[in-house]
């Protein structure tokens, strides 16, 4: 899906983590890693690289990004809705990496509605992010990323760690928002 505009990919070709598991990254994950790896703030990877290929004729940008970041009716970017169809179509184009609609609800819709199904803000499992430091060096991830499996409304506890999931920053103790990286 390679825009005929670049020879190459415009982003870096980040591949998602934990594919084809019960541990595939969120699709904000993905974008906040994004930005890390481009050594920017997500708000500015979204409205300098992305924002122009949603929005092509709105020079006034800066202004879309709460509407971006907060649910505007369409969905969030790891739900189902229209907006997460349309950020995957066009993030897979910047960054030349194909299925990251893995990385969303969508092919939950069937059976799961939209509707309530993912939390406002980002939660995480402070083991999960212990271990993926640890067997950095075994799977070279040497982050921590967010899962699709933490957005989701329902799930309050780790799959794996059997813990509470956190949804405050241990420094701060402010709610995290989706697209922040960690």
């Amino acid at each position: 899906m390679a825009d005929s505009s670049y020879d190459h990919p415009r982003l870096y070709q980040l591949a998602p983590l934990g594919r084809c598991t019960g541990q595939v990254e969120s699709l904000t994950g993905f974008v906040a890693r994004l930005a890390q790896r481009h050594s920017l703030a997500t708000g500015r990877l979204i409205l300098d690289e992305i924002a122009p290929h949603l929005w092509p004729h709105d020079l006034g940008r800066v202004r879309l990004l709460p509407r971006v970041l907060g649910d505007t009716g369409t969905g969030p970017l790891d739900g189902s809705g229209p907006r997460s169809a349309q950020w995957t179509r066009v993030l897979e184009m910047l960054t030349w990496v194909k299925g990251l609609r893995e990385l969303t609800t969508a092919s939950w819709r069937p059976a799961i509605g939209n509707r309530g199904l993912l939390k406002p803000v980002a939660a995480y499992c402070p083991s999960c992010f212990a271990l993926d430091l640890e067997v950095a060096g075994d799977r070279d991830v040497g982050e921590p990323y967010e899962r699709l499996a933490w957005r989701i409304a329902g799930v309050e506890i780790c799959l794996i760690h059997g813990v509470p999931l956190l949804t405050r920053c241990l420094w701060c103790d402010r709610p995290r928002p989706p697209l922040a990286y960690w």
